[in-house]
């Protein structure tokens, strides 16, 4: 779910204008299943963007291959959210030069091999972070209200107060694709996927047609709330 935030992130960014010589995403994951379902979910958007995305695995056997035909001068800019040393340390080797690295999450404290003449001769620069502030949080809500981030691809199902564990079990196990939210307000609503809520609440048509291709507004969320699971209506 993080990297999917990035994802729209940086496409908005791209359409605001304020990332003009963007020209290719890449984002990685040992899920076919997971790197198909963000496909799906967000080349429109990066067509909106102008801009080729491209998912890979990194257990196929072409994938250095691929890498190479994708940007063989490298990339400008990582983002890294598998804490897992010798993944980002292969990672790193494909920056160019002047390059940037973002650490983002997962992180314990430890060991890892650090190439530090190519953080000199390259002047790679390499960050991270760890937590928000509540100010950022507010900042983050803003651009959202504004229009500027748009989060209705972010959820993967919905679920009510009883079945919170399942849905925290789903995450750790890796079997939600995106977030998933709990409405502790909604009795007995099992956990499901958006995608298969458009058939079983009375949406107005153009939300049913969002809500099916797994987009979960807050038009959407008001029908779900006025249900048999939300106020008994």
């Amino acid at each position: 779910p993080n990297g999917q935030m990035h994802l729209v992130r940086t496409f908005a960014l791209k359409i605001a204008g304020q990332t003009p010589n963007l020209k290719t995403v890449l984002l990685t994951d040992i899920s076919d299943a997971r790197l198909e379902s963000v496909q799906e979910r967000y080349t429109p958007m990066a067509r909106q963007a102008g801009v080729r995305f491209v998912t890979l695995n990194p257990n196929h056997p072409e994938y250095e291959k691929k890498l190479d035909e994708i940007a063989p001068d490298g990339f400008n800019f990582l983002v890294a959210l598998c804490p897992v040393p010798p993944v980002i340390e292969a990672a790193i080797r494909r920056l160019n030069q002047y390059g940037v690295v973002n650490l983002f999450a997962g992180f314990k404290r430890g060991e890892g091999i650090l190439n530090m003449g190519d953080i000199h001769y390259d002047q790679i620069t390499i960050s991270g972070n760890s937590g928000s502030r509540i100010d950022d949080m507010y900042s983050v809500l803003k651009k959202v209200q504004d229009g500027y981030l748009n989060t209705d691809s972010s959820v993967y199902a919905v679920v009510g107060l009883e079945g919170a564990k399942e849905g925290v079990l789903q995450v750790r196990d890796g079997k939600a694709f995106n977030k998933i939210l709990i409405y502790s307000q909604c009795r007995n609503l099992p956990l499901t996927p958006v995608s298969e809520l458009a058939d079983q609440l009375p949406f107005p048509d153009d939300v049913r047609e969002e809500v099916r291709k797994g987009h979960w507004s807050s038009r959407a969320e008001e029908v779900l709330l006025a249900s048999r699971w939300g106020n008994g209506s």
